[in-house]
C-alpha cells in the first residue's frame, strides 16, 4: 500500500495489570463543558467531567470553524484569531474541577493567547484536541444567535458553523436573542442547578435552555458543583437500560460513579446495550448479556458476570473479558466438551495456543480432567489470562459464562514469540481482555486499533479469527472495518524476537450489534467461495482507491498459516506478490478488465468442488469468470451460475485457475506485462505467473552481467524454470513475451 500512517504513541508509563499509567487523556465530546463566557471582561470558566492525566493538552479559540458549504472551506476561517493551549502539569486534574480564564491576568497552565479580544457583537469559544487541520471537536459557545451558521453566512469573525462532530444542545451551545446573524449577547452564562449526578450535570450544561444571556458583566457565574452518585434500585426489573430501575430515574452516563446493590433485581446489561460509567462498585451481581458492552473509565470494584452465546457445539476462539475467572470454576461451571485419554489424563476441551510446539497437533496444550476436576488435590490454579485466547468446544450449545473483575487499565506487557527460526512457528492467540469491543484495524478506528499499535510487531498488518459455521479462518486487515467483541479471541502474526503486544482503554467501542462473526462491507468486492459440501473457505478481492496490485501490507493479508489448510481457497497478487498466498486482495479500483488473479487451492483427489463469486457494487458491465486452463474453459460466476468440477488429482496452488474481470469476450487475452510477477518460489526454480499463453523467453544475468541461464517456454499462467547451480546473491532476469519485454532483480539464496 502507498500510504503510510504514523501514530503518536501517546501512553508511555505501565504501572501494573490493574494500574492506570500517566498519559496524556484523549477526550471526546462532552469531556469538557464551558460555563461562562464574557466578552466584556475577556474571560471564561470551564469544568472538566473527567480526569485529565499529567500532559494532557486541551486547546481553546475564538477563531471560527467553516462547514464547507457554499462557497466556504473546511476548517478554521485563519483570520487574526487566536488559540492557546491548557496543559496538565504537576498532577492529574480530577472530575468536576473548574478552571478559571481570565485574559488580563491567564493562568500559568495555559500558553499562547486564547482569545484576541472577545467580540461584543457575538463571538465563539471552540475547545479541542490535535492539529487545527484535523481537530477533534470537545464542546463549543457561540453568543450571536440562537444558530450556528452555515455556508456562506459564517462570513465574519464573530459567526461560526457548528464545529464538525459536535451536536448542538449537547456539546455545543448557541446563545442570543433571536435566530438572526447578530442577534446577540455580550455574555453567557449557565444559570440552572448546581446539585445532580455528572450526568444530569452535562445534559443541563449541554442544553441553551439552561444558560442565560447576559449584556453587563456583573452576572455571578456558577463557582462550584456538588455531584451525586447513581445507584441501581430495580424497581421495575433487570434491564439496565430501563430510567426507572435507577433511584434518579436517569441510565448512568460515562460521567457517573455507579453503585450496584445486593437486591433482588440485579441490573442486566443486554444484548444490544452499550453502558458505560466512570467508577463502579458491584456489592451485587451485574451481568452482561452476550452481544452486550461496559465501558469503565474510572475504577472498579467487585465482580461482574459475562455471557458469551456458543451458538454450536464446534470449536470456538475465546477469551476472557475479566480477570479472575479460573479454569477449575470454568469446567465445572461451563461442561466443556471431553477428549481423547482417559481418567485424570483425558483432554479437556480448553486450550491455549503454544506455538513452540513442531508438531501442529501439539500446539493446542490441552487441560487434563485431572487439572480441573475440582478432586484429588491436583487441580490448577490457572486463571483465564486477560488478553490472552484460547480454544474451547462444549457439550452443549448456549451461553458460557465468565466472571471476574472489569480491568480498567492498557494491556502493554502481553507475551508476543516469534518461534518461525525454531520448530514452531510465529503465530500468537491473543484476546479481548475487556467487556466492550475494541478496534482491529484503522477503519474500525483511525489510530487506537490494533493492527496500528502494534505494526511494527507483526509480519502483516492482518488478524485471523476462526469461523465456526465454516470450519476455516477468516482474514481481517485495514480494510475490515472490524470491531474483535468482548470474550473473542484472534491471532496474529509476529515478526521477530519475543516482545510485548499491546491492547489499550482507547481502543474500546460499542457497537448495536454482536461482532462475533464477519461484517458486511459495502465497498467494491468480489467472494470466492470454495465448498464441498461440507466445508467452506473464501478469499476475498478488494478495490480501493491507492491500492498497488503489488502486495500492500495492511490491504492484503496472507491465509492463516498456523494449521494445516487441507481445504482452502486463496489468490495471488495480479503481480509481484512474492508467492503469499492470500485471503484478502486489495487492488486498484480502476483498470477492472486488464487484472488477471491467480486463484489457488487447496482441496484432495475426488472431492466435488464448486466455485462461486459474490459481487458488490463492481461496475456496471463487469463481469467475473473463472478460467480453468486445465479444460481451456471460462465460467461466468454469478448469482445463477457456479463452476462445478469433481478432482481428479489433488490441487495444491496455483495455476489452474484465474479470475477475469470483464465486460468483453473472453476468447483472447493479451498479455499485460504489469500483471506478471517474478519470483523465487525456491532455491531451485524461478516462477512466472501470469502469462496465459504464447512464446516466452527468460535470460538471467549476474550483477556483472554475466549471462547464466537462456531458456524459451510456453506460457500456461504458471511457469517454473529450473535455475542452474549458482551462487548466492542478486540476478537480473529479463523476460522476453509476445507483448514486450520487462526486467527484475530477484534474490538468489
Amino acid at each position: 500500500m502507498k500510504k503510510n500512517y504514523f501514530l503518536k504513541f501517546l501512553f508511555l508509563l505501565f504501572l501494573g495489570v490493574f494500574a492506570k499509567a500517566n498519559a496524556q487523556t484523549t477526550l471526546s465530546p462532552g469531556d469538557i463543558v464551558i460555563l461562562d463566557i464574557n466578552a466584556d471582561n475577556d474571560t471564561f470558566s470551564f469544568m472538566t467531567l473527567v480526569d485529565l492525566e499529567i500532559g494532557t493538552e486541551i486547546k481553546f479559540t475564538d477563531e471560527a470553524w467553516l462547514d464547507g458549504l457554499e462557497s466556504t472551506t473546511l476548517g478554521f476561517r485563519g483570520t487574526s484569531e487566536d488559540t492557546g493551549t491548557y496543559t496538565v502539569s504537576g498532577s492529574i486534574v480530577t472530575k468536576g474541577t473548574i478552571i478559571n480564564y481570565d485574559k488580563s491576568s491567564p493562568p500559568a497552565s495555559f500558553s499562547g493567547e486564547v482569545i484576541n479580544g472577545l467580540s461584543a457583537s457575538g463571538d465563539q469559544l471552540l475547545v479541542y484536541q490535535g492539529e487545527d487541520s484535523a481537530p477533534s471537536f470537545i464542546f463549543a459557545i457561540q453568543t450571536n444567535s440562537t444558530l450556528w451558521q452555515t455556508g456562506d453566512s459564517a462570513d465574519s469573525s464573530t459567526t461560526s458553523a457548528l464545529p464538525a462532530g459536535l451536536t448542538n444542545d449537547v456539546n455545543a451551545i448557541a446563545v442570543g436573542t433571536g435566530t438572526g446573524v447578530g442577534s446577540e449577547f455580550d455574555n453567557a452564562y449557565y444559570s440552572a442547578t448546581s446539585t445532580g449526578t455528572y450526568g444530569e450535570i452535562f445534559a443541563l450544561v449541554g442544553h441553551s435552555d439552561n444558560w442565560t444571556g447576559d449584556n453587563s458583566s456583573g452576572y455571578t457565574p456558577v463557582s462550584s458543583f456538588t455531584f451525586s452518585g447513581v445507584t441501581w434500585d430495580g424497581s421495575t426489573d433487570t434491564d439496565w437500560a430501563t430510567a426507572f430501575n435507577w433511584f434518579n430515574n436517569n441510565i448512568p452516563t460515562k460521567y457517573d460513579d455507579i453503585t450496584i446493590p445486593d437486591l433482588a433485581n440485579d441490573p442486566i446489561i443486554g444484548a444490544t446495550t452499550g453502558a458505560e460509567v466512570n467508577d463502579i462498585t458491584t456489592n451485587g451481581v451485574l451481568t452482561i448479556a452476550s452481544g452486550g458492552s461496559l465501558r469503565v473509565s474510572g475504577t472498579s470494584t467487585g465482580n461482574i458476570t459475562y455471557n458469551r452465546n456458543l451458538a454450536t457445539t464446534n470449536w470456538y476462539m475465546i477469551s476472557s473479558p475479566v480477570a479472575g475467572q479460573t479454569i477449575v470454576d470454568f469446567y465445572t461451571n461451563e461442561s466443556p466438551a471431553l477428549g481423547s485419554g482417559s481418567g485424570d489424563a483425558q483432554n479437556v476441551a480448553i486450550a491455549p495456543y503454544d506455538n513452540s510446539q513442531a508438531d501442529a497437533n501439539d500446539r493446542w496444550n490441552y487441560y487434563t480432567e485431572g487439572q480441573v476436576d475440582g478432586t484429588g488435590g491436583d487441580d490448577t490454579t490457572d486463571t483465564f489470562t486477560p488478553g490472552v485466547g484460547y480454544t474451547v468446544k462444549m457439550q452443549a450449545s448456549g451461553d458460557i459464562a465468565f466472571t471476574g473483575t472489569i480491568a480498567v487499565t492498557d494491556f502493554t506487557s502481553l507475551s508476543l514469540t516469534d518461534n518461525s527460526g525454531g520448530s514452531g512457528n510465529a503465530f500468537n492467540l491473543m484476546g479481548n481482555p475487556y467487556p466492550s469491543y475494541i478496534a482491529s484495524d484503522n477503519s474500525a478506528n483511525a489510530t487506537n486499533n490494533i493492527l496500528t499499535v502494534n505494526s511494527a510487531l507483526l509480519t502483516e498488518q492482518t488478524i485471523w479469527v476462526w469461523d465456526q459455521s465454516k470450519n476455516s479462518y477468516d482474514t481481517y486487515n485495514n480494510t475490515s472495518n472490524f470491531h474483535i467483541a468482548p470474550a473473542q479471541a484472534f491471532f496474529v502474526s509476529a515478526n521477530g524476537a519475543s516482545s510485548t503486544f499491546s491492547i489499550t482503554e482507547a481502543m474500546q467501542s460499542h457497537q448495536g450489534s454482536d461482532t462475533f462473526q464477519r461484517n458486511i462491507a459495502t465497498r467494491p468486492e468480489i467472494s470466492i467461495s470454495l465448498s464441498n459440501g461440507t466445508d467452506l473457505s473464501e478469499a476475498d478481492i478488494f478495490y480501493i482507491d491507492g491500492t498497488t496490485t503489488g502486495f500492500d501490507n495492511g490491504y492484503d493479508s496472507s491465509i492463516f498459516g498456523g494449521v494445516l489448510n487441507a481445504f482452502t481457497i486463496y489468490t495471488h497478487a495480479v503481480a509481484n506478490g512474492n508467492g503469499r498466498n492470500l485471503g484478502i486482495q486489495s487492488l486498484p479500483n480502476n483498470n477492472f478488465e486488464n487484472m488477471i488473479i491467480p486463484l489457488g487451492m487447496n482441496a484432495t483427489t475426488g472431492s466435488e468442488i464448486t466455485i462461486s463469486a459474490n459481487t458488490i457494487n463492481l461496475p456496471t458491465g463487469i463481469n467475473v469468470y473463472l478460467e480453468d486452463k486445465n479444460h481451456n474453459s471460462f465460467t461466468l460466476l454469478d448469482s445463477s451460475s457456479n463452476f462445478t468440477a469433481t478432482l481428479s488429482s489433488n490441487q495444491n496452488g496455483i495455476g489452474r485457475f484465474f479470475i477475469h474481470t470483464t465486460s468483453e469476450s473472453l476468447s483472447i487475452y493479451d498479455v499485460n506485462l504489469d500483471n506478471i510477477s517474478i519470483y523465487t518460489s525456491n532455491n531451485n526454480n524461478i516462477r512466472i505467473v501470469g502469462i496465459q499463453s504464447g512464446n516466452a523467453k527468460i535470460k538471467i544475468y549476474s550483477t556483472l552481467g554475466k549471462q547464466i541461464l537462456n531458456t524459451a517456454f510456453e506460457g500456461n499462467g504458471v511457469n517454473d524454470i529450473a535455475l542452474p547451480n549458482v551462487r548466492s546473491g542478486v540476478y537480473i532476469i529479463q523476460l522476453e513475451t509476445e507483448n514486450g519485454t520487462m526486467n527484475k532483480k530477484v534474490i538468489i539464496e
